[in-house]
């Protein structure tokens, strides 16, 4: 159905690494079982969207749309494996299958998989770096038996030296603190772009190209991943379309005026590290969301409301703590 109202809603968690403050180390957090890490990371979202469905507007006609932070799912190592990492997608898309999501989109912060060519995972043998993958899984909402059909996936394209744990190595090259497996940087490399930022469309052609503009709920939405935006992927797009949205999912990134990429829209960022315009007050860990209205390329930021997520236990899985929940007021989908 068309929508003359847009909600947006963002969950302000820190997704960084842990840091021992005695030695200056650094460990990714999760359960040491991975089983048990994906099952409760998506009890935890499902106990957020709970939050947020109380939160927003109940109108039918207004688009609520959620978005997590870059990272929120990665492991206690750094990365899933491809099919774990399908286990999350799978998992997320199960907890707005039903008629209660209808009228909501949801992109999902960002998971982070990896794979390797050889018949050793590079967990056992890090001669040869892991390929990773950090994909942001896109759901429109309340899509019944069609999950494919109503899912988007869009890959980040560049690695950022903040994406992982950089530490010395130990004598297995794989340890980011002691006794700690983990990917380090030094470890990985990202799965190159199918183009250089600039070169070609980013339109998708198929749900699941990677690229980063398609169409949902009847508007087009343009999503890019942090250093993905400082780049200005979206921006410098050839035959770039005209975007409705613009979704930033980060870990150290905020809006850059430069690299906006549309003239009338509203852009979303949700941060999962630094201090922003809008930063969470609950958690010791810095974390913020940005929302801009733009207007023939005039922009105005907008204030949320606050929701506290105190009951939302997040030990183990997330270093410093539940963040809040930023709920901004219904605002027109096209603004003028």
């Amino acid at each position: 159905m068309p929508y003359d109202q847009v909600q947006f809603l963002g969950h302000a968690i820190n997704t960084g690494p842990a840091r021992d403050p005695t030695n200056n180390t650094y460990a990714y957090v999760g359960r040491s079982n991975v089983d048990d890490d994906i099952r409760d990371r998506i009890a935890r979202v499902r106990s957020l969207l709970q939050v947020a469905r109380d939160e927003a507007a109940p109108d039918a006609g207004i688009l609520k749309v959620m978005m997590l932070p870059e990272f929120y799912f990665r492991g206690p190592r750094g990365a899933y494996t491809l099919d774990q990492a399908l286990r999350v997608v799978e998992g997320l898309q199960a907890l707005v299958q039903d008629e209660q999501w209808r009228d909501w989109f949801f992109a999902f912060g960002s998971v982070i998989a990896y794979s390797y060519a050889g018949d050793v995972d590079p967990m056992d043998d890090n001669t040869e770096p892991a390929e990773v993958y950090n994909i942001v899984p896109c759901q429109i909402g309340g899509y019944g038996q069609d999950a494919a059909d109503a899912a988007r996936v869009v890959m980040k394209e560049k690695l950022s030296g903040i994406d992982f744990i950089s530490s010395p190595t130990s004598p297995d090259g794989l340890r980011g603190a002691q006794d700690y497996e983990a990917f380090l940087l030094d470890y990985v490399s990202h799965l190159d772009p199918m183009s250089d930022i600039g070169v070609d469309s980013e339109v998708q052609f198929v749900n699941y190209g990677g690229e980063g503009v398609f169409k949902a709920c009847g508007f087009t939405w343009g999503v890019e991943v942090c250093l993905d935006h400082a780049l200005g992927r979206l921006q410098q797009s050839s035959n770039l379309p005209k975007i409705a949205f613009q979704l930033i999912p980060s870990c150290g990134m905020s809006i850059k005026g430069a690299n906006i990429a549309l003239q009338t829209g509203w852009v979303f960022n949700v941060d999962g590290l630094n201090r922003g315009r809008t930063s969470s007050a609950a958690a010791p860990g810095p974390a913020h969301t940005e929302l801009l209205e733009v207007v023939a390329g005039n922009t105005q930021s907008l204030d949320p409301v606050r929701v506290a997520l105190a009951t939302l236990d997040v030990a183990g899985l997330y270093a410093h703590g539940a963040g809040e929940l930023h709920v901004y007021p219904p605002q027109p989908a096209i603004p003028s």
